[in-house]
């Protein structure tokens, strides 16, 4: 099994909207249907540094790059 990560700064100031961007769309059952779909097991995590916040994204899967 593969994975791909991914590691976005958040914007100053952003962190809390993302955080509600999050909540709603861990709630959606067609996020989680379209992950499948696509044959990827998707983690998003929170990393706050001294250095900023940044957004860490992993997709698992057979050829997460495709999915």
């Amino acid at each position: 099994m593969a994975m791909l990560a991914l590691c976005m700064p958040i914007l100053p100031g952003k962190k809390e909207m993302w955080k509600a961007m999050i909540a709603e769309v861990q709630k959606d059952p067609n996020f989680a249907a379209s992950r499948e779909a696509a044959g990827v097991h998707e983690r998003t995590f929170l990393q706050e540094t001294p250095h900023g916040d940044f957004v860490i994204l992993t997709f698992e899967g057979d050829n997460p790059a495709a999915g």
